[in-house]
């Protein structure tokens, strides 16, 4: 049985995948080194919180535009030519999706 992810999911994962071994590599270290439990744990959930929170950010910064993206084509498919896509980076890939996008609107 093959597990299918979501492009959200996926994009998690690899930047989970991303920074494990750095996380493991400095808890590791952490351990090795003679410093006092109480030390331990403040770093260890401290790289371990920045390490998540980070990975979270990543999902959430690739798939908000892609939700936005879907907002939009679905207002044009419903006959709503008036709504346009804010471009930031016009050189970018999601930025050119976004021209194609604003112009396909104005030639409806």
């Amino acid at each position: 049985m093959k597990i299918r992810f979501g492009h959200e999911r996926r994009v998690l994962v690899t930047a989970l995948a991303a920074g494990l071994p750095a996380v493991i590599v400095t808890l590791a270290l952490l351990l090795g080194e003679s410093h006092l439990p109480r030390e331990r744990w403040t770093l260890g959930l401290l790289v371990c919180g920045v390490w998540l929170a980070l990975c979270f950010s990543v999902r959430n910064r690739v798939a908000g535009p892609l939700r936005t993206l879907a907002s939009l084509l679905e207002a044009l498919r419903e006959g709503d030519y008036s709504i346009r896509a804010r471009v930031e980076e016009p050189g970018e890939a999601l930025g050119e999706v976004m021209v194609q996008v604003n112009e396909m609107a104005a030639t409806l």
